[in-house]
């Protein structure tokens, strides 16, 4: 394991002294330099002091990428409390459970969230918290951060579908950076977009990155992959982050091929299908796969520029300041390292786990001699769509408190946009139901991406002779009414 050290000053500091005139963060219409970046970030933290958040709160966020985001990010490194990104896809009740879970002291609000109410909790708007323009604010601050501290609650579905709350460090967080940034290049003329949302964690750790390297990173509310590509051309940005169904929808704008002469596109979080990864091939672009996952901060794993074209449908190898190998018995992931985080929200104890204790994944997967990683498959049944996990438990608790629902399957089923989408087979006590009935009540309870593309109703779900619902006989009866529809 590589050398560790506990303490680092604020990479925003150490760079607007360095080279204060260097962009840090840039979007459609503002540039923003390390140094005027440091003064925003000193007079956040002021005003949030004023509002009595102290080291070790929590402070939840919800909203859509923005600068001012960012900006609390940092801000949140130098007060010390910790930032907890909430999914903008999800509904009230659920930002109500999560800020209850972790005794959030404040929510900063996007401008789109602004006018949601019932919420436990104090809320501001983003932009009415950060400072709107640097200032000469001058805070007393630390030389350097702790990297022990805790950083961020970042909500994952675990294998039994309730959402885990999982708690990184700014050390979790520093050395998987810093193993990525020693395998792959980024330099002071680099900028990574940030098109992943903040509330991923593959979304939410491009900036320290960027900050690490002394590039910048560009804003981008959403996905628009126009934007993208006219930025790619004026070669405003450098490096990429993806998923599948992002990469598809980049490739049909780019009639030019520019992403070609992109550094890097860093491709992963769902299954990747063969067409797409021949039409890379195709296209030359400089796709890197990589497997990661919440409770390693972001990626482990990396297909390095040498080992294509032939890795492409691997993840590659693991990066500095992780491990990874494969448990015998089950076939799963197992990982550990620097990178490994501290506790789930509701254990306030320690898991056990420290970065010299191996945690056990839901995934599949094997490795050649060489250390090459291929992901093989979940071993739960969790539906990875678009990058969202889905949960099949909680879709089918949804179907079983429709009235007359008398039991519910939930099956993952391919599709070419979205990786897996959602199917569920229902046996029903009586004759009033419909598809379009129940699909109607799941939009009431469920969030959108969770909605099942279709919903069966059978006279009854076949059982093994253990008793178990028979999911394989519901794979050859959905086969046969895929294939009749076809």
């Amino acid at each position: 394991m590589e050398s560790r050290v506990k303490n680092i000053p604020c990479p925003i500091s150490h760079n607007a002294a360095d080279y204060p005139h260097r962009p840090a963060l840039t979007s459609r219409s503002r540039i923003i330099s390390y140094e005027e970046l440091n003064h925003i970030v000193d007079a956040t933290v002021v005003r949030l002091q004023e509002r009595g958040i102290a080291p070790g709160d929590v402070v939840a966020a919800l909203s859509w990428n923005t600068i001012e985001y960012t900006i609390l990010f940092f801000a949140a490194f130098r007060l010390g409390f910790i930032l907890m990104p909430l999914n903008c896809r999800l509904t009230p009740t659920d930002w109500d459970d999560q800020i209850m879970r972790a005794e959030a002291t404040l929510l900063a609000c996007g401008e789109e969230f602004k006018d949601i109410s019932g919420l436990p909790v104090p809320s501001i708007e983003l932009k009415a918290l950060i400072a709107p323009q640097a200032n000469k604010t001058e805070i007393e601050k630390s030389e350097n951060y702790s990297l022990d501290r805790e950083a961020l609650i970042m909500f994952s579905s675990g294998s039994t579908g309730a959402p885990r709350g999982v708690v990184l460090t700014w050390g979790n967080l520093y050395y998987s950076a810093l193993g990525l940034l020693s395998v792959m290049p980024f330099g002071e003329n680099d900028c990574w977009p940030a098109t992943l949302p903040f509330f991923h964690i593959g979304g939410i750790s491009i900036p320290l990155r960027t900050a690490l390297a002394g590039g910048s990173t560009r804003i981008m509310p959403g996905f628009e992959p126009d934007e993208i590509i006219k930025a790619a051309a004026t070669g405003d940005i450098s490096h990429l982050s993806v998923v599948p169904t992002m990469l598809v929808e980049l490739m049909r704008v780019d009639t030019q091929n520019i992403l070609a002469g992109m550094k890097a596109i860093i491709l992963g979080g769902a299954r990747i299908e063969k067409s797409l990864l021949e039409e890379v091939e195709r296209r030359k672009l400089p796709v890197l796969t990589t497997y990661g996952l919440t409770e390693t901060a972001s990626m482990v794993t990396l297909l390095s520029p040498q080992d294509r074209p032939a890795g492409l449908a691997t993840a590659g190898k693991t990066l500095p300041y992780r491990e990874l190998k494969i448990d015998v018995e089950s076939g799963r992931i197992v990982v550990r390292g620097e990178t490994l985080f501290a506790r789930y929200l509701d254990e306030m104890e320690s898991t056990g786990l420290s970065r010299r204790e191996w945690l056990t994944t839901e995934d599949i997967g094997s490795l050649t001699e060489d250390g090459i990683l291929t992901v093989l498959g979940r071993h739960d049944e969790m539906i990875i769509s678009g990058g969202e996990n889905i949960s099949p438990a909680t879709i089918e608790e949804a179907l079983c408190r429709i009235e007359e629902v008398e039991a519910a399957v939930v099956l993952s089923q391919p599709d070419t946009k979205w990786g897996y989408r959602p199917v569920a087979f229902v046996q029903s006590s009586g004759d009033s139901l419909t598809e379009a009935g129940i699909l109607e009540m799941l939009r009431r309870r469920l969030a959108s991406i969770m909605i099942p593309d279709r919903v069966i109703i059978i006279e009854s779900i076949p059982l093994t002779g253990s008793g178990k619902y028979d999911r394989p006989a519901l794979w050859r009866q959905l086969a046969e009414i895929l294939g009749e529809s076809d």
